[in-house]
């Protein structure tokens, strides 16, 4: 076991220099996450304990924290799963010590369980304390630390099982990218579809506390019966304690042991390059060398399923979010009056609208992650003839061209479907660009403050990395901080107007920002 015990170690230092190389970087990493999870745990746990204590159902609000810690260490790893088991740049190596195949996945598996384990804990345990407090008792509190440590390895192997599929299927076949991004996209799709499904179902039953307790009571003994298992366990439930022992620790073992036999093919295909058969002359065009960067930045961009779909998939949501109200707009705003009683109409529907398509557009951030990607190819970058300036230009512009031009087509597409009036669609237009230039901006110069060039594989660059948390994490921080100010502070105004005031806003930020790209971030470039 001296080995296992090492190879743990390599993958627990490997988890924090993925984050960030530095101790104060991993630790704005690691609170960021946290900050997340918390803010949910509170929020969500102190709605629901105020609804269901004086139903006598507060031991249900265990079931449902467990749930959503399930559900949120799940959606932070999917993605990255199929990096962190498959994709070392170190699997030769390691398949050259003397070690068993079962060993080195174990410790790539733990890796991935330790940054679940984070989100679950983070979202379970202060939920809990509201559950202790409002007459839950403490025992609960400290029954639901060890729920926490085997209840995490449930989305842990289910993001393991995901990335595992995937990677199999895209290394048996020679369009391997096409087939990852479209895998990646069905994940995306399946996610919003069922969260739809659920959101809409719950807004059609739950009209008061008791009907809170009963969707919650019939989601427990029935497809979300393990979570209600888990929450059981934290009231003190010895048989529901072990169960979750049981459904976390063995399907766990199993899949250890039914890939290890296969583990070391499967790492060799991933290493493995199809070599082209056939090679044809043809014609070659020349362009500018911003037109070269940029060409450049697109091909990895869609040759590269985690860096797409980390940083694009705000724009996924959007599209289809977009779809779906052009198709069933009038029908699904009728349907929600009726059941609810939310009569969107006017101000509040282009206000819903306009939060949404911020919210989605502040998510695209290619440019906090593109420079990391150069990796060991970066003195490539540093090499050619263009300077430096240009560099950071077609990282910036990039970005703004991977989200902008598309989310200008779906504020269209809004604007005539929903029946926006003349202002309202171009002053959402106007802070869509804005915004859009901020974030691009903002991005690159994160990358620039916190780059990881040396990184294993592109996994950790685009899930795990410091600068991919600020891009995604700050650009929803920056949108959600704009709604909630205008909410609840500038109400009054309206909401064109207001959006003109954050256009120019962000319009003198980014004036700032590229300011400093073109002095500081050149000279930190050629630094790096």
């Amino acid at each position: 076991m001296k080995a296992f015990r090492a190879l743990v170690r390599v993958s627990m230092t490997a988890l924090l220099k993925a984050i960030a190389p530095g101790k104060a970087g991993a630790a704005l990493s690691l609170g960021l996450l946290s900050g997340v999870a918390l803010l949910i745990s509170v929020l969500y746990g102190g709605i629901l304990a105020v609804v269901l204590a004086p139903l006598g159902a507060l031991d249900l609000l265990p079931g449902f924290l467990c749930m959503v810690g399930a559900v949120l260490a799940f959606l932070f790893t999917a993605f990255a799963a199929g990096g962190v088991l498959f994709a070392g740049k170190d699997n030769d190596l390691l398949l050259a010590l003397p070690i068993p195949d079962w060993m080195l996945l174990a410790a790539r598996l733990l890796a991935l369980y330790l940054e679940n384990l984070l989100v679950f804990a983070m979202t379970l345990l202060p939920g809990m304390v509201i559950y202790a407090a409002s007459g839950g008792g403490v025992p609960g509190l400290l029954l639901a630390v060890p729920v926490a440590m085997f209840g995490t390895l449930v989305p842990t192997l289910l993001a393991a099982l995901v990335g595992w599929a995937i990677t199999w299927v895209s290394s048996h076949t020679r369009h391997n990218a096409l087939f990852a991004n479209l895998g990646y996209g069905l994940l995306i799709f399946s996610i919003f579809a069922l969260s739809l499904g659920v959101s809409l179902s719950a807004q059609s039953t739950m009209t008061g506390g008791e009907d809170i307790a009963q969707l919650l009571q019939g989601a427990f003994t029935g497809p979300m019966w393990l979570f209600g298992r888990m929450g059981a366990a934290c009231t003190g439930d010895p048989a529901a304690l072990a169960l979750t022992l049981a459904c976390g620790v063995l399907p766990a073992a199993l899949f250890v042991a039914l890939l290890q036999g296969q583990y070391r093919r499967l790492l060799a295909r991933m290493g493995a390059h199809v070599a082209r058969k056939a090679y044809r002359m043809t014609a070659q065009r020349s362009a500018s060398p911003m037109a070269a960067l940029l060409r450049k930045e697109a091909a990895r961009f869609f040759n590269t399923p985690i860096y797409l779909f980390n940083t694009g998939f705000g724009l996924f949501l959007l599209v289809i979010a977009t779809v779906f109200s052009c198709w069933q707009g009038e029908r699904a705003l009728a349907w929600l009056a009726a059941e609810t009683g939310m009569a969107l109409t006017g101000a509040d529907l282009y206000g819903a609208a306009a939060g949404t398509v911020c919210m989605m557009l502040a998510t695209v951030s290619t440019s906090s992650v593109s420079l990391s990607l150069e990796g060991r190819g970066f003195w490539l970058l540093k090499s050619l003839p263009v300077p430096l300036a240009g560099v950071i230009r077609a990282k910036v512009w990039f970005n703004v061209l991977a989200g902008w031009p598309l989310t200008a087509v779906c504020i269209a597409a809004l604007w005539l479907a929903l029946g926006f009036a003349p202002a309202q669609g171009l002053a959402l237009l106007a802070v869509s660009a804005a915004l859009s230039a901020f974030v691009s901006l903002g991005g690159t110069a994160a990358n620039l403050l916190f780059p990881r060039l040396d990184a294993e594989n592109d996994t950790i660059v685009c899930k795990q990395s410091l600068s991919a948390m600020i891009g995604v994490l700050g650009g929803m921080a920056l949108a959600g901080a704009g709604i909630g100010l205008y909410l609840a502070l500038l109400s009054a105004l309206p909401l064109e107007l207001y959006l003109l005031g954050c256009t120019a806003v962000l319009a003198a930020l980014s004036l700032l920002l590229a300011r400093w790209l073109a002095t500081a971030g050149v000279r930190r470039l050629a630094a790096l």
